[in-house]
């Protein structure tokens, strides 16, 4: 019986598709967009390196396997080459494109520039990677990546997610560039993508008080400035008044 029974079981089938796709990894699904403001740093700082995550679907080489960047216009206003950011072609970023041999993933960096029409207007830089000797694309909801670059403030991309409102009860509210501002000096904090990630986020899930003393605390300072002639109040976003109600 014993041997009839394992006779009949079918054999696991073997993955044969020698050809390797190489995709962006995003820190959620269907997150494909960055935004890197230098509107954080001090005046002095003129460039900035934004690290992206690759990985392979297929199987691990004895060597390494090269790979190329490249940009893809949106049909708007475009980040520019040398102007916005590093070109991939360029001697200082030699070396850095590539699948190392036995792994399967690889961070890869890419240069931007603090030009001054960040400070007017946000440039999006679209990625994608091209096909070679080594890679096919991967799956194509994972084949674009989009930095929005600036010099001021501009709306994380996690905020909405972490920050606007969880699981639907209202945190903090819309974002808007006063707003913002406004509570980067009541905090002492950055409130970019990664501080949202990775402290607001674990706040959220682990520390309710917290949260309830950052919301109470924003809503003091805001009377408070308010209420003083001198910050002409009170403040707002445009024709929008802020608030964290």
């Amino acid at each position: 019986m014993l041997f009839l029974f394992t006779s009949c079981e079918k054999d696991p089938s073997v993955y044969e598709n020698e050809e390797c796709y190489l995709r962006f990894v995003y820190a959620n699904k269907g997150d494909s967009t960055v935004s890197r403001s230098f509107a954080y740093g001090a005046d002095e700082i003129t460039e900035d390196t934004v690290w992206l995550k690759v990985s392979i679907m297929g199987f691990t080489s004895d060597r390494d396997r090269p790979f190329v960047l490249k940009q893809v216009k949106t049909g708007g206003q475009d980040a520019v080459a040398g102007t916005h950011y590093v070109a991939f072609d360029d001697a200082r970023l030699a070396g850095y494109y590539y699948i190392p041999k036995g792994e399967t993933e690889s961070l890869v960096p890419v240069i931007v520039k603090r030009d001054a029409s960040l400070k007017k207007n946000d440039y999006p830089l679209r990625l994608t990677i091209e096909v070679n000797e080594y890679f096919a694309l991967g799956s194509k909801e994972y084949l674009y990546k989009t930095i929005t670059l600036a010099d001021r403030l501009v709306r994380p991309d996690n905020w909405d997610r972490y920050v606007k409102s969880y699981y639907g009860q209202t945190i903090l509210g819309d974002w808007g560039e006063n707003k913002h501002k406004f509570i980067i000096n009541v905090t002492q904090e950055k409130w970019d993508d990664e501080y949202i990630l990775n402290t607001w986020k674990y706040y959220l899930e682990n520390d309710n008080g917290y949260i309830n003393y950052v919301k109470n605390l924003l809503k003091t300072e805001l009377e408070k400035y308010n209420a003083d002639p001198a910050n002409n109040g009170p403040l707002k976003d445009g024709d929008v008044i802020v608030s964290f109600d």
